[in-house]
C-alpha cells in the first residue's frame, strides 16, 4: 500500500499564494483489512495585508468529492464490507489578525558583538 501526499504552494500576482494539496493512498492490506484506493484535492488562495497584520484564506476541501474509505475486513468466519463516502467537500474562509507583528520587542545587545570588536 502507498501513501503519497503532495503539497504545493505557487506564489501568484499581487502577492497572492495558491495552494493545490493532493492526497492519496492506493489499495493494499493491513493486517486483516483489504483497504481501496482513495484520493482527494484540496485548493486554497492566500493573501496578507498590511505587513502580516493580518490575513485571508478561502481554502476549498475535497474538490472533486473523492473522499471515501472502501475496505473488506476479515476474521476467521466473515468478511465484512463497507463503503464510507464522506461529505468532506467545504469551503472555508479564514481571517487572522497578527498583534504587534510587525514590532521586535527584544532591546538587549548579543553577547558576541563584544567579541567582535575585540577580534
Amino acid at each position: 500500500m502507498g501513501i503519497f501526499r503532495l503539497n504545493n504552494a505557487i506564489h501568484m500576482p499581487w502577492d497572492l499564494w495558491l495552494n493545490v494539496d493532493f492526497a492519496g493512498r492506493t489499495s493494499g492490506d493491513s493486517e486483516n483489512l483489504h483497504l481501496k484506493s482513495s484520493w482527494n484535492c484540496d485548493i486554497g488562495i492566500y493573501k496578507s495585508f498590511a505587513n502580516d497584520t493580518w490575513s485571508l484564506k478561502l481554502q476549498l476541501n475535497d474538490v472533486f468529492g473523492t473522499w471515501r474509505q472502501e475496505f473488506v475486513s476479515y476474521d476467521a468466519i466473515s468478511a465484512i464490507s463497507a463503503n464510507k463516502i464522506y461529505d468532506t467537500r467545504d469551503l472555508t474562509l479564514t481571517i487572522r489578525y497578527n498583534f504587534n507583528s510587525a514590532r521586535s520587542r527584544y532591546k538587549g545587545k548579543g553577547v558576541a558583538n563584544s567579541e567582535k570588536g575585540r577580534l
